[in-house]
């Protein structure tokens, strides 16, 4: 567990199983860097789509090679 703050950054090589939330009462913002690059498609879909079922997120996903391992962080 790494609590982050404002202008934080983080590395995570491929592979390495992660999650995150937002434990602060404001809204955050997240800025992610994908190499090689391929997977920003993945968001663009989600986006164009207007999708917002998870179990269709996690379709679109395996497209990807994302694979979703467990329910969301409990607040």
């Amino acid at each position: 567990v790494w609590e982050g703050g404002a202008g934080s950054t983080a590395f995570l090589p491929r592979g390495v199983p992660h999650a995150f939330r937002n434990i602060g009462a404001t809204d955050a913002r997240i800025l992610v860097g994908v190499t090689p690059g391929g997977f920003e498609e993945f968001f663009v879909e989600l986006e164009r789509d207007g999708v917002t079922d998870l179990a269709k997120v996690g379709e679109i996903a395996a497209r990807y090679g994302l694979e979703f391992l467990g329910p969301p962080l409990e607040a």
